[in-house]
């Protein structure tokens, strides 16, 4: 999977994702995200599906070709 194909999946705008570098910024972004979500006691069953998708997202990232 290339990385504007991994933008369109997880619906992320291609002037954000342009390298894997990039990748780690929109990572790092989410996880300010999830901080803030369990700072604010969102119940667990909601954050579980979205660490799955920075988990899918950072290894779709991670084995993408250029």
């Amino acid at each position: 999977m290339t990385i504007p194909e991994i933008a369109r999946k997880y619906k992320i705008s291609e002037a954000f994702l342009n390298s894997k570098d990039d990748g780690l910024m929109v990572a790092a972004d989410s996880l300010m995200e999830l901080k803030g979500q369990l700072q604010n006691q969102v119940p667990v069953n909601q954050i579980i599906p979205k660490i799955q998708l920075l988990i899918d997202f950072l290894s779709d990232c991670k084995n993408s070709n250029h």
